[in-house]
């Protein structure tokens, strides 16, 4: 029997489902439940080309160190649906093995066709290290462990200055234009450098999050799509303007002087129809909260979670303002502000700041916003 959550999304940028030759590209069509480490063949299509073999987390699970959102690594909701993989990009001194995701594509790509390939990650929270070198490469042929551990497998695509990936309680999308040979067919996601040709940075464990630290660098990993550029409106993740999900996005300019009250209840963090994780455009703005906190030591704040009239129609037992004001609550944490210092509360869709139901209207509804408290 497969799990399937139907997800009702307004996503008119998104890639088309289509559109995508990635098969189950969220991990969300699975064979059986989870119950142990390792079980990444359960989501339909996907395997692990070495003997190590990648994770997979769900809502579903019943075990716990395999659920979602709280889980042996942390604490992640998944972008979509109910499920997400993980996979190690990198061990200290070799400790720990890497993983890796492999699938074949629905269909070969064309000749001198441009794809947009797109996948995002979040850094586990119990990780001791990020690290650089994340990459997704596409191949005629499926990917072999020989290979791999040889170095002979060269990413198409990677982050444009290969940085360190270290944001937790968020997810950051790695794409790039690429314009296919023809016939690539298989595609594998890991880290295919060398240790000392991988960068990497200590991490502190988060506050709030128990655990011990795993010496490696383990990232979740969803919504991986290969779509033909004439299905998305633009590839762009680099930039605060993309445009691959739409969500509402409009704060003051950072440089605009205000006091701090002002400034930070200024600031609001918007989410996707029907979805509590946060993008990497919330994150930025989050992380801008973050130092108006910190310049501002005294400032207490209560975080305030927005829903929209169809999502509170459809999904009223989810509560997700609730759940979007607890999510950036903890956000804030892991980033260093002490909890005395923040609470949260869910307002349902009792304060929409626009009543007009067009998307535009319903899009700005869909926020967490800040109140000055002490």
């Amino acid at each position: 029997m497969i799990f399937k959550k139907l997800i009702f999304l307004f996503l008119p940028f998104m890639v088309a489902a289509q559109g995508n030759v990635v098969p189950n590209g969220s991990f969300d069509e699975i064979e059986k439940k989870i119950k142990i480490g390792g079980q990444i063949e359960l989501a339909t299509g996907w395997s692990s080309p070495t003997d190590i073999k990648a994770d997979l987390f769900s809502k579903n699970s019943k075990a716990e160190g395999f659920s979602a959102p709280n889980n042996s690594r942390g604490r992640e909701n998944p972008e979509d649906g109910d499920n997400y993989a993980g996979i190690s990009f990198y061990g200290y001194r070799g400790r720990i093995p890497r993983s890796y995701l492999q699938v074949q594509l629905n269909k070969p790509l064309d000749p001198a066709r441009v794809y947009c390939v797109k996948f995002l990650v979040s850094l586990s929270d119990l990780s001791r290290y990020g690290c650089n070198n994340i990459g997704l490469a596409l191949s005629e042929k499926p990917f072999t462990e020989a290979d791999i551990n040889n170095y002979k497998v060269q990413p198409q695509i990677k982050h444009s200055k290969n940085k360190v990936f270290q944001e937790q309680y968020t997810w950051e999308s790695i794409c790039k234009p690429y314009k296919a040979k023809g016939g690539e067919k298989y595609l594998c996601i890991g880290n295919f450098a060398k240790d000392e040709e991988t960068q990497m940075l200590k991490m502190k464990r988060p506050r709030g999050i128990m655990g011990v630290q795993t010496q490696d660098a383990y990232y979740f990993v969803e919504n991986v799509s290969v779509a033909p550029m004439d299905s998305v409106s633009a590839c762009i993740c680099e930039k605060e303007g993309q445009k691959m999900r739409v969500v509402y996005r409009r704060n003051l300019s950072e440089n605009t002087q205000l006091f701090p009250e002002k400034a930070i209840e200024h600031k609001k963090a918007f989410f996707e129809f029907q979805s509590v994780s946060i993008s990497s455009a919330a994150g930025n703005v989050l992380n801008g909260v973050t130092q108006l906190l910190n310049d501002n030591p005294m400032v207490k704040i209560e975080i305030q979670g927005h829903a929209e009239v169809l999502e509170e129609a459809k999904m009223a037992e989810e509560n997700l303002s609730w759940q979007r004001a607890k999510n950036v609550y903890y956000y804030l944490v892991s980033k260093g502000i002490k909890e005395d210092r923040l609470s949260y509360k869910g307002y349902k869709d009792d304060n929409p700041v626009n009543n007009d139901q067009s998307p535009t209207g319903r899009k700005q509804n869909r926020r967490v916003e800040f109140k000055i408290v002490e």
